[in-house]
């Protein structure tokens, strides 16, 4: 049992989590609420499902130019493909959106899955000042986070640049050594203020700086939790995954009897579309499986920040 503790000198222990227990609390989820994850995963792909139906003739018309080059071997103008390109760009928006509401709506289900597993309307779903504050923490962090990691890369490759006119091994060394560093901080960085998702959800409120204390000591337990997790979720990904996409191909170039190695055939618009049905079959599949990573995935934070919350802050 790996037990994480917050200790003050010559006072009692704080608050503690179990980090195997935390790392797999999303098994519970799912053992508690079998169905949820599944209904999490379909909106998550109907989030985005929406843009890729908005941009799917612009896809299939750029696929047609593609065929066509393919059977005259010519290259279809640049302006034609701009065009097409333009059209696709002009759906970014609702993705940027859509994503967004998956990040309010889906993690903020799987948090109150872990914080108040009695209330379970809509699958733990809600349009709520919680969704909102974790969708503004999830936005501040990653703006913070992008600037504090080009600063870093600035100053290392500054500093890189420096020796490297004095001595090309220094140069190189400091590079290495500083990108490292770079790399070790962030993750620090990161595991300190993992817990302000679910915090700032819990509270309903923006609270991204409070994850600083109440992390303080927890960065080394928090990463093998993190890392537990990690392991879990890419061994079943790739097993699951890897079973679905193989029975995919076999069904679609075995059964089907399409013929990848034909360019020209098998990028004829005609042929395309007659893969929207399978397409749509493998999204509907991989959302639903998705939902049950997304548990995995997710649950662990809110676990961990459920044990070491202040007992004034518990309900």
């Amino acid at each position: 049992m790996w037990l994480a503790t917050i200790v003050v000198p010559g006072e009692v222990i704080l608050a503690s989590f179990n980090i195997s227990d935390a790392a797999l609390s999303g098994f519970g989820v799912i053992k508690r609420n079998p169905v949820a994850p599944a209904v999490w995963g379909l909106v998550q792909m109907a989030l985005v499902a929406v843009p890729l139906l908005l941009i799917l003739p612009a896809m299939i018309e750029l696929f047609g130019l593609a065929a066509h080059a393919a059977q005259t071997d010519q290259e279809p103008e640049m302006a034609q493909i701009m065009a097409i390109q333009s059209r696709m760009m002009m759906v970014s928006p609702l993705s940027w959106i859509g994503q967004l509401v998956g990040t309010g709506l889906i993690i903020g289900a799987v948090f109150r899955a872990v914080l108040s597993p009695g209330d379970s309307r809509w699958f733990f779903m809600r349009f709520s000042m919680a969704e909102v504050m974790l969708v503004a923490v999830s936005i501040v962090f990653k703006i913070l986070l992008a600037v504090a990691i080009l600063v870093g890369v600035i100053i290392v490759a500054i500093a890189g640049v420096a020796l490297y006119q004095a001595s090309e091994a220094a140069g190189i060394i400091v590079g290495v050594v500083g990108g490292l560093v770079l790399v070790g901080v962030a993750i620090w960085g990161g595991l300190r203020f993992s817990l302000s998702w679910p915090m700032s959800f819990d509270r309903k409120n923006f609270l991204l700086f409070e994850s600083w204390a109440l992390t303080r000591s927890q960065a080394g337990s928090l990463f093998l939790m993190g890392l537990l997790n990690v392991v879990l979720v890419t061994i079943i990904q790739s097993v699951v995954f890897g079973v679905v996409l193989g029975v995919a191909a076999a069904l679609l170039f075995g059964v089907g009897g399409l013929d990848v190695t034909n360019e020209a055939e098998f990028f004829k618009p005609e042929n395309l579309k007659g893969l929207i049905p399978w397409g749509i079959g493998l999204m509907v599949i991989s959302g639903v499986i998705s939902g049950y990573l997304m548990a995995i995935m997710a649950a662990p934070w809110a676990a961990a920040y459920k044990a070491l919350r202040p007992e004034e802050v518990a309900p």
